[in-house]
């Protein structure tokens, strides 16, 4: 069986990925501050508690989802990842975690053992989607 070609893509993170997590950190806040105030005695105002949670979480949820330009390469060889300004590191096979065909999340294991996770899209690919999808999948176990 033949390599897959090499491939190189810049991963920032998706703006949908980071109004996702946002999302779901709002959603955990109002929820919990909402179960909070109807357990008070007496019962506190539970819309104004879970709304200011809410808030609150979507804005942590936004600022946590911010994560360092990502560069991802298949050598022919070896995978590479780079982290910010970082050297690129050696890396394990990347492993899809989720796949929606447009949308891969993939988690990649650097040759340190620490993970990173990678959130592209096929508009952040353009024609490298089809050969990074050979690649992952060339791989995946």
């Amino acid at each position: 069986m033949r390599a897959p070609p090499a491939i190189s893509i810049e991963a920032p993170t998706p703006t949908g990925w980071r109004v996702a997590q946002a999302l779901l950190h709002a959603t955990a806040a109002a929820s919990l501050a909402a179960w909070a105030a109807a357990h008070l005695d007496p019962p506190g105002p539970v819309m104004p508690a879970a709304a200011l949670a809410a808030a609150a979480g979507g804005a942590i949820g936004w600022y946590l989802s911010k994560a360092p330009l990502a560069w991802l390469a298949w050598t022919g060889g070896e995978w590479q990842l780079r982290i910010g300004g970082a050297a690129a590191t050696a890396a394990q096979a990347p492993q899809p975690m989720i796949d929606c065909n447009g949308f891969v999340l993939l988690r990649m294991r650097t040759s340190a053992g620490k993970n990173h996770w990678l959130a592209l899209t096929r508009g952040m690919a353009g024609a490298a989607w089809h050969p990074l999808r050979t690649a992952v999948y060339s791989f995946a176990s």
